[in-house]
Protein backbone atom coordinates (compact mmCIF):
# COMPACT_ATOMS: atom_id res chain seq x y z
CA UNK A 1 0.00 0.00 0.00
CA UNK A 2 2.56 2.26 0.91
CA UNK A 3 4.66 1.58 -2.38
CA UNK A 4 1.38 2.35 -4.60
CA UNK A 5 0.58 5.44 -2.57
CA UNK A 6 4.64 6.77 -3.22
CA UNK A 7 4.04 5.43 -6.73
CA UNK A 8 0.84 7.93 -7.38
CA UNK A 9 2.43 10.85 -5.27
CA UNK A 10 5.61 10.43 -7.29
CA UNK A 11 3.44 10.45 -10.90
CA UNK A 12 1.58 13.29 -10.17
CA UNK A 13 4.24 15.44 -8.45
CA UNK A 14 6.04 14.81 -11.85
CA UNK A 15 3.41 16.63 -13.82
CA UNK A 16 2.65 19.31 -11.03
CA UNK A 17 5.37 21.77 -9.63
CA UNK A 18 5.91 21.28 -6.15
CA UNK A 19 4.49 24.33 -4.24
CA UNK A 20 6.56 24.98 -0.78
CA UNK A 21 2.86 24.81 0.64
CA UNK A 22 -0.13 22.68 -0.08
CA UNK A 23 -1.32 24.20 -3.74
CA UNK A 24 -5.22 24.43 -4.47
CA UNK A 25 -6.40 22.64 -7.13
CA UNK A 26 -7.98 24.66 -10.26
CA UNK A 27 -10.76 26.56 -9.33
CA UNK A 28 -13.34 25.03 -12.36
CA UNK A 29 -15.42 22.02 -11.74
CA UNK A 30 -14.70 18.48 -12.65
CA UNK A 31 -15.66 17.74 -17.05
CA UNK A 32 -16.17 13.86 -14.83
CA UNK A 33 -19.66 12.90 -14.53
CA UNK A 34 -20.99 11.36 -11.83
CA UNK A 35 -24.70 10.36 -13.08
CA UNK A 36 -25.96 7.66 -15.07
CA UNK A 37 -23.97 4.89 -14.02
CA UNK A 38 -25.27 1.09 -13.65
CA UNK A 39 -24.16 -2.72 -12.87
CA UNK A 40 -24.52 -4.83 -15.36
CA UNK A 41 -25.22 -8.70 -16.13
CA UNK A 42 -25.75 -11.05 -18.46
CA UNK A 43 -29.16 -12.61 -17.95
CA UNK A 44 -28.28 -17.12 -18.47
CA UNK A 45 -31.78 -17.53 -17.65
CA UNK A 46 -33.22 -20.63 -20.43
CA UNK A 47 -36.44 -19.15 -22.05
CA UNK A 48 -37.45 -17.68 -25.19
CA UNK A 49 -36.12 -14.22 -26.38
CA UNK A 50 -36.91 -11.31 -25.75
CA UNK A 51 -37.72 -12.40 -22.23
CA UNK A 52 -34.89 -14.19 -21.38
CA UNK A 53 -31.03 -13.78 -22.79
CA UNK A 54 -30.89 -10.15 -22.46
CA UNK A 55 -29.23 -8.15 -19.54
CA UNK A 56 -29.88 -7.06 -16.15
CA UNK A 57 -28.92 -3.26 -14.51
CA UNK A 58 -28.55 -1.94 -11.18
CA UNK A 59 -28.13 1.62 -10.32
CA UNK A 60 -25.18 1.71 -8.29
CA UNK A 61 -24.79 3.37 -4.81
CA UNK A 62 -28.85 3.48 -5.32
CA UNK A 63 -31.38 1.00 -3.50
CA UNK A 64 -33.69 0.80 -6.29
CA UNK A 65 -33.31 1.24 -10.16
CA UNK A 66 -36.36 2.85 -12.27
CA UNK A 67 -37.15 0.29 -14.72
CA UNK A 68 -38.86 0.18 -18.30
CA UNK A 69 -42.25 0.24 -16.84
CA UNK A 70 -41.18 3.20 -14.61
CA UNK A 71 -41.61 0.98 -11.25
CA UNK A 72 -38.73 0.85 -9.26
CA UNK A 73 -36.94 -2.38 -8.53
CA UNK A 74 -33.91 -3.93 -6.97
CA UNK A 75 -32.75 -4.53 -10.55
CA UNK A 76 -34.02 -4.30 -13.83
CA UNK A 77 -34.06 -6.34 -16.88
CA UNK A 78 -33.29 -5.30 -20.62
CA UNK A 79 -33.93 -6.95 -23.62
CA UNK A 80 -31.27 -5.20 -25.57
CA UNK A 81 -28.30 -2.70 -25.33
CA UNK A 82 -27.73 0.43 -27.84
CA UNK A 83 -24.33 1.55 -28.67
CA UNK A 84 -22.41 -0.98 -26.56
CA UNK A 85 -18.67 -2.08 -28.17
CA UNK A 86 -18.51 -5.67 -29.38
CA UNK A 87 -16.05 -6.73 -26.98
CA UNK A 88 -18.33 -6.13 -24.15
CA UNK A 89 -20.30 -9.14 -25.36
CA UNK A 90 -16.96 -11.35 -25.20
CA UNK A 91 -16.46 -11.43 -21.71
CA UNK A 92 -17.58 -12.72 -17.96
CA UNK A 93 -16.53 -10.29 -16.05
CA UNK A 94 -18.49 -8.07 -13.45
CA UNK A 95 -19.61 -4.58 -15.76
CA UNK A 96 -20.04 -1.32 -15.15
CA UNK A 97 -21.79 0.83 -17.72
CA UNK A 98 -22.61 4.26 -18.22
CA UNK A 99 -25.90 5.54 -20.37
CA UNK A 100 -29.50 5.49 -19.62
CA UNK A 101 -32.46 2.61 -19.71
CA UNK A 102 -35.60 3.39 -21.77
CA UNK A 103 -38.57 2.11 -22.22
CA UNK A 104 -39.32 -0.13 -25.73
CA UNK A 105 -41.98 -2.57 -26.61
CA UNK A 106 -40.90 -6.23 -27.86
CA UNK A 107 -43.42 -8.97 -29.43
CA UNK A 108 -44.17 -11.84 -26.57
CA UNK A 109 -45.52 -14.92 -26.59
CA UNK A 110 -48.92 -14.85 -28.87
CA UNK A 111 -48.26 -11.13 -30.10
CA UNK A 112 -48.56 -9.94 -26.90
CA UNK A 113 -46.20 -6.43 -26.33
CA UNK A 114 -43.83 -6.81 -23.71
CA UNK A 115 -42.33 -3.40 -22.17
CA UNK A 116 -39.00 -4.93 -21.69
CA UNK A 117 -36.88 -1.76 -22.20
CA UNK A 118 -33.13 -1.44 -23.74
CA UNK A 119 -30.00 0.26 -22.63
CA UNK A 120 -28.38 3.18 -24.35
CA UNK A 121 -24.68 2.49 -23.60
CA UNK A 122 -22.19 5.58 -23.63
CA UNK A 123 -19.25 4.25 -22.00
CA UNK A 124 -18.44 0.76 -19.93
CA UNK A 125 -16.02 -0.75 -18.00
CA UNK A 126 -14.89 -4.50 -16.80
CA UNK A 127 -12.81 -5.01 -13.87
CA UNK A 128 -9.44 -5.85 -13.78
CA UNK A 129 -9.05 -8.59 -10.65
CA UNK A 130 -11.02 -10.69 -9.08
CA UNK A 131 -11.38 -8.46 -6.39
CA UNK A 132 -11.75 -8.65 -2.35
CA UNK A 133 -14.17 -9.49 -0.17
CA UNK A 134 -15.01 -7.04 2.15
CA UNK A 135 -14.20 -7.39 5.95
CA UNK A 136 -16.37 -5.04 8.27
CA UNK A 137 -19.24 -3.03 7.56
CA UNK A 138 -20.48 -3.71 4.32
CA UNK A 139 -23.16 -0.48 4.04
CA UNK A 140 -19.91 1.36 3.77
CA UNK A 141 -18.83 -0.33 0.25
CA UNK A 142 -19.41 2.23 -2.60
CA UNK A 143 -18.54 2.95 -6.43
CA UNK A 144 -16.45 5.67 -7.12
CA UNK A 145 -14.20 7.99 -9.17
CA UNK A 146 -10.92 8.92 -8.02
CA UNK A 147 -9.26 11.50 -9.71
CA UNK A 148 -6.01 14.12 -9.12
CA UNK A 149 -6.87 17.04 -7.09
CA UNK A 150 -4.18 18.84 -8.59
CA UNK A 151 -2.79 19.50 -5.01
CA UNK A 152 0.41 18.86 -4.28
CA UNK A 153 2.40 18.90 -1.16
CA UNK A 154 6.01 18.75 0.45
CA UNK A 155 4.55 16.87 3.71
CA UNK A 156 2.36 14.18 4.41
CA UNK A 157 -0.41 13.25 4.03
CA UNK A 158 -1.35 15.70 1.70
CA UNK A 159 -5.30 15.33 -0.17
CA UNK A 160 -3.93 14.68 -3.40
CA UNK A 161 -6.85 12.79 -4.86
CA UNK A 162 -10.54 13.69 -5.39
CA UNK A 163 -13.12 11.19 -4.71
CA UNK A 164 -16.39 11.16 -6.30
CA UNK A 165 -19.73 9.21 -5.40
CA UNK A 166 -20.87 7.71 -8.55
CA UNK A 167 -24.71 8.94 -8.98
CA UNK A 168 -24.42 11.53 -6.09
CA UNK A 169 -23.21 14.60 -6.10
CA UNK A 170 -21.21 14.32 -3.38
CA UNK A 171 -16.90 14.23 -3.42
CA UNK A 172 -14.33 15.09 -1.48
CA UNK A 173 -10.72 15.36 -0.81
CA UNK A 174 -8.96 12.33 0.33
CA UNK A 175 -5.07 11.63 0.70
CA UNK A 176 -4.52 8.17 -0.57
CA UNK A 177 -5.63 5.15 -2.78
CA UNK A 178 -4.68 1.48 -2.21
CA UNK A 179 -5.29 -0.79 -5.31
CA UNK A 180 -3.93 -3.94 -3.52
CA UNK A 181 -6.61 -5.33 -2.31
CA UNK A 182 -8.15 -5.71 -5.94
CA UNK A 183 -5.36 -8.30 -6.82
CA UNK A 184 -4.75 -7.09 -10.55
CA UNK A 185 -2.65 -8.25 -12.20
CA UNK A 186 0.54 -5.75 -12.20
CA UNK A 187 0.28 -4.64 -15.98
CA UNK A 188 -3.43 -3.77 -15.16
CA UNK A 189 -2.53 -1.79 -11.88
CA UNK A 190 -0.11 0.40 -13.64
CA UNK A 191 -2.48 1.46 -16.40
CA UNK A 192 -4.88 2.26 -13.51
CA UNK A 193 -2.11 4.13 -12.06
CA UNK A 194 -1.31 5.79 -15.55
CA UNK A 195 -5.17 6.89 -15.53
CA UNK A 196 -5.30 8.55 -12.28
CA UNK A 197 -1.73 10.40 -13.23
CA UNK A 198 -2.32 11.24 -16.51
CA UNK A 199 -5.60 13.65 -15.05
CA UNK A 200 -8.16 10.51 -16.23
CA UNK A 201 -10.86 9.48 -13.74
CA UNK A 202 -10.47 5.78 -12.59
CA UNK A 203 -13.69 3.96 -11.58
CA UNK A 204 -13.49 2.14 -8.06
CA UNK A 205 -15.48 -0.17 -5.82
CA UNK A 206 -14.51 0.21 -2.22
CA UNK A 207 -14.26 1.36 1.30
CA UNK A 208 -12.97 4.79 2.18
CA UNK A 209 -11.02 4.26 5.61
CA UNK A 210 -9.57 6.78 8.09
CA UNK A 211 -6.26 6.42 10.12
CA UNK A 212 -6.36 5.88 14.14
CA UNK A 213 -5.30 9.70 14.44
CA UNK A 214 -7.80 11.20 11.62
CA UNK A 215 -4.98 12.58 9.18
CA UNK A 216 -5.17 10.44 6.64
CA UNK A 217 -8.57 9.31 4.46
CA UNK A 218 -7.45 6.43 2.01
CA UNK A 219 -9.75 4.85 -0.38
CA UNK A 220 -9.29 1.18 -0.60
CA UNK A 221 -10.13 -0.79 -3.81
CA UNK A 222 -11.72 -3.80 -3.41
CA UNK A 223 -12.17 -3.81 -6.90
CA UNK A 224 -11.25 -1.35 -9.85
CA UNK A 225 -12.36 -0.79 -13.59
CA UNK A 226 -10.84 -0.57 -16.98
CA UNK A 227 -12.44 0.92 -20.05
CA UNK A 228 -14.06 -1.45 -22.46
CA UNK A 229 -13.04 -0.32 -26.44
Amino acid sequence: MRFLKATLLALLAAAVPVAPVCAAPPAWGPEFGQSGYFALRHDMRKCASPGCGGFWLKRVNQPFTRCADGKPRSECYVAELEGAPETLFDTNAALLVRGSLRPRAYSGAGGVDLNLGFFSVLAAWRTAGPGAPLTGDASKVHYAGIESSGIVCITVPCPSFTEYTLNSPRQHLITGLDLSPAAAAPELEQKAINTVAGGGVLLVRGVTRQSQEGAELVFEALQFYLPVR
